[in-house]
């Protein structure tokens, strides 16, 4: 019988990635908030990102006087500073808190064929993969800090599609090995 930990070190060995990365994609997703803490998509997006699958940048934005009306939710303002920011730079708004590939996004927006999903605050890590699923879909993320905004940008990499493969085998190889191991006493007389 294998155990938690055990299951752990070995999907970081399959995923070919590091603690301090792992530790590096929870500070920008989770940001200390457990509910949105999962260890095997940490691993996950980590090994992503250590396989050169996705490439996450960083800057600092400045905080600037946004108005809030008819934003609604608990990150107002950061939504309303998003939304400028896209818009400055020629984005259509599409949808705010709408679904999109299993997740809901804060904002949604689109310029010609390119898709920005925006995250304010803290965000579920399986988003990484789930919305650059689509194509020519980016993952933006803001978080507060202090009298400014940490701005990551999370956008697929040049191994992206041989990474991508990889992981849908090993994912289909472990599910199935659930469902058998489910099935494997029942008798279906």
């Amino acid at each position: 019988m294998t155990t938690e930990a055990e299951r752990y070190v070995s999907l970081i060995k399959t995923y070919k990635t590091k603690f301090e990365t792992i530790d590096r994609i929870n500070d920008i997703f989770t940001q200390g908030n457990i509910r949105y803490t999962s260890s095997e998509y940490a691993v996950i997006v980590a090994g992503f990102l250590d396989n050169k699958a996705i490439f996450i940048r960083k800057k600092t934005l400045k905080k600037t006087p946004v108005k809030i009306g008819g934003i609604r939710g608990p990150q107002k303002e950061m939504k309303a500073f998003g939304i400028r920011l896209l818009k400055d730079l020629g984005y259509r708004i599409a949808s705010i808190e709408c679904g999109f590939m299993g997740g809901i996004p804060d904002v949604l927006a689109k310029k010609g064929e390119e898709t920005i999903t925006l995250e304010c605050g803290p965000c579920a890590i399986r988003k990484a993969i789930d919305y650059l699923e689509s194509p020519k879909t980016s993952l933006w993320i803001i978080q507060p800090e202090g009298e400014n905004y940490r701005f990551f940008t999370v956008t697929k990499s040049v191994s992206w599609d041989s990474f991508f493969g990889f992981h849908q085998s090993f994912q289909i190889r472990k599910n199935s090995m659930y469902v058998e191991k489910a099935f494997r006493n029942i008798d279906f007389k």
